[in-house]
């Protein structure tokens, strides 16, 4: 018999993992903003925080589904006593999912567990993987999605508050580091683009980040990087000078301090991996 393949059925390359393990192992650097290349879905069922997206900061609570999309800078701190899962989905695949951030505490019994259901489903496939198993993953995904669709379409507080103009242009700032990564602009270049000065960029993002407009050019620069790296064609070099640093060796300085790991090392980390 002949399935027709579900538009999602390309979902291997859907992850999930626990928040608690992620911490532990030392995978979640909870203090970093940065942004990722898939779909982010956080279901807090334990514990409590803060969560500092694309310029908003938001206290959460148990059982609370967070949704931040691919590219969008965001921090959460995620303590101890958190427990929950992270569902990370490549752009295309997660057609139906929110359009922009959004964060919603769900209220009853039956939305808690409802969502638990469909993110352990996830989890279960992902670790069987028997025969369909894509297509599965792809299903309860979209169930997903319209969780979160039928909350928004009821709860204004769903999605992210109203902007300030601080905020504003700290989304603006990180949305031309995101379209222009490689151009080698500094954060004067940025500021100029904006019609600010350095320091009140620097200042804005300190108020939304914790961190100034530098290190989060410098966050998303080293995510570039990271991604580039795994291209075994481009050279060490080749990274450097496609992101505009300096010098080769101020890359290698730079990447080692905020990863822990020399370029050269990280790249044959992944190669074992893989």
């Amino acid at each position: 018999m002949n399935i027709r393949a579900h538009p999602l059925s390309t979902a291997g390359d859907i992850r999930i993992a626990s928040l608690q393990g992620m911490v532990q192992g030392g995978h979640w650097d909870v203090e970093a903003s940065r942004s990722l290349s898939s779909d982010l879905v956080l279901w807090i069922t334990k514990g409590q925080g803060r969560s500092m997206i694309d310029g908003h900061t938001r206290g959460y609570g148990p059982h609370t589904a967070i949704f931040v999309p691919a590219g969008t800078l965001h921090g959460v701190e995620i303590g101890p006593r958190v427990q929950g899962y992270a569902l990370f989905v490549p752009g295309g695949l997660g057609a139906g999912l929110p359009d922009g951030v959004a964060q919603i505490r769900a209220g009853d019994v039956f939305e808690q567990g409802e969502m638990t259901r469909h993110v352990e489903a996830v989890q279960a496939e992902l670790g069987t993987r028997g025969a369909g198993h894509d297509r599965a993953v792809a299903a309860h995904v979209a169930l997903i999605a319209v969780w979160f669709e039928r909350r928004m379409d009821r709860n204004e507080r769903a999605g992210p508050p109203k902007s300030s103009a601080a905020q504003r242009l700290v989304r603006d700032f990180t949305r031309l580091i995101g379209e222009e990564v490689d151009a080698g602009k500094s954060v004067s270049d940025f500021a100029a683009a904006l019609s600010v000065t350095p320091t009140h960029l620097s200042r804005v993002c300190r108020d939304s980040f914790g961190k100034p407009a530098s290190e989060v050019l410098q966050d998303r620069l080293i995510l570039e990087a990271r991604r580039l790296l795994g291209d075994p064609e481009l050279k060490v070099r080749d990274v450097s000078d496609r992101l505009g640093f300096s010098s080769p060796a101020y890359f290698t300085r730079l990447f080692t301090q905020r990863t822990g790991a020399s370029p050269t090392a990280f790249r044959s980390r992944g190669a074992r991996r893989g």
